[in-house]
């Protein structure tokens, strides 16, 4: 599988035999220390470099306060690895990116990358006045260097603010602005389906339910096409919700079925629970009992798995 996976991510960028692959792994926490030694010692030249290396660069995280990776790389003399001593907190990348950023000697599109990234953190922060300066910047350069889909990528930062800020409307504005520029390129589909999730998101906040629908089936299309399947499922989750609001329970079940088959297909567990908890809920409301029994069942399932 991670043979398969270096290769079809050449085959992507076009020159299989010659692409560059960046594969990373840096988990928040390591939950399971030999799950997480088995995967990532697989790419560890044990034997030298093996053809399907070729290019192949990898990223692991070992845990600061009491590595297991680093000492293995010892024990077992493995070459061809270097160790870094990185400070991943979010205060230490906020401060990298800032003096990136600032960087007079920086490639002005890296610069404006990073602005677009700082807008992002002051999303997150609700520093909302402050993200959309920072967006409507990067937008003006991106606009100049004919950058369509850091330009779309710019309008959904600046709707995703309007709408957290309490302006939903305008939110939705900036929404259908930007996916009708990303429509435009097509490099931009990954934009295309960020804006259609969000659009979907603040109509069915604003009860403009068949509208909603529309934009979360674009996203459930747009996401197939592209292989992102937790979009899709909670695309799928998403549909689901708003014909629950339509007073179409039983349309309602079997979209949240076809979610849970691709999150228990895949094992997307949160996902998985997440389909279940919304089936089993219409199900009792509905008074269908032999489908309440069957989530049941599948609940157990997925609780089994889970251990």
């Amino acid at each position: 599988r991670r043979k398969a996976t270096v290769e079809h991510c050449r085959e992507l960028a076009g020159e299989p035999l010659d692409s560059h692959v960046i594969m990373a792994f840096r988990p928040f926490a390591i939950a399971d220390r030999n799950a997480y030694a088995t995967i990532v010692s697989g790419f560890f030249p044990r034997a030298g470099h093996e053809h399907w290396m070729r290019g192949v660069r990898v990223l692991v995280r070992d845990d600061a306060s009491k590595p297991f990776l680093v000492p293995y790389l010892a024990q077992a003399g493995i070459e061809d690895v270097r160790v870094l001593d990185a400070d991943l907190s979010p205060q230490a990348l906020l401060v990298g990116i800032e003096q990136a950023t600032a960087d007079p000697d920086a490639p002005m599109p890296e610069r404006m990358l990073g602005l677009v990234q700082l807008a992002s953190m002051d999303l997150a922060y609700r520093k909302y006045p402050d993200a959309v300066k920072k967006f409507r910047a990067a937008y003006g350069y991106f606009t100049k260097a004919e950058n369509t889909p850091q330009r779309a990528l710019c309008l959904h930062g600046m709707g995703l603010a309007a709408e957290r800020g309490g302006q939903p409307e305008r939110g939705k504005t900036l929404f259908q602005q930007g996916i009708a520029l990303a429509a435009t390129d097509k490099h931009a589909l990954p934009v295309t389906l960020l804006l259609a999730s969000s659009l979907g998101d603040v109509c069915h906040s604003l009860h403009q339910h068949d509208e909603a629908l529309g934009y979360y089936q674009l996203a459930e299309q747009l996401a197939t096409g592209l292989g992102n399947l937790p979009v899709r499922i909670e695309a799928l989750l998403k549909q689901g919700d708003v014909r629950v609001e339509l007073r179409q329970p039983m349309e309602s079940l079997t979209l949240w079925m076809s979610a849970s088959e691709l999150a228990r297909e895949f094992l997307v567990f949160s996902l998985w629970r997440d389909a279940l908890d919304r089936r089993l809920r219409v199900c009792k409301r509905e008074g269908l009992r032999e489908r309440v029994a069957e989530v049941e069942q599948e609940r157990a399932l997925l609780n089994e798995l889970e251990r």
